[in-house]
């Protein structure tokens, strides 16, 4: 049996699993009426729900422009977001290993950047 780290590989942990919706508002009465899901922070594009853990749900609103992008590239509508105590460490290891991953960005006192596997999917590394 192996050991339990309390790592998620290179990471710390899986922070938030992304759902996109079409309707926030619709959205989010339907997790919590139908989910029971109590929601813990929300802005006007997310609500993040509590899962009894620590990894999140979050429910997204990304905007016509980028649902559009959506349809049109395959890419899928839910990704997980990684948590990284160091997101230079990790962006700069994963770069070196290969990865397709785009440049650390900066939204307010969120640090994240996203990555590719071997199959396009989508993945975003966070630190807050």
């Amino acid at each position: 049996m192996t050991q339990m780290t309390g790592r998620a590989g290179i990471f710390t942990r899986l922070d938030t699993v992304i759902v996109r919706v079409r309707d926030l508002v619709r959205a989010k009465a339907w997790y919590q009426e139908v989910l029971e899901l109590t929601p813990r922070f929300e802005t006007e594009l997310i609500v993040v729900f509590d899962t009894g853990g620590p990894t999140s749900l979050t429910i997204e609103y990304p905007g016509p422009e980028v649902e559009a992008q959506v349809v049109r590239s395959g890419a899928a509508r839910s990704y997980p977001i990684f948590y990284a105590d160091d997101i230079d460490s990790v962006h700069e290891l994963l770069t070196l290993r290969g990865v397709k991953a785009g440049s650390v960005q900066v939204d307010g006192a969120v640090r994240y950047f996203t990555f590719e596997d071997l199959e396009g999917n989508f993945f975003n590394v966070c630190h807050f």
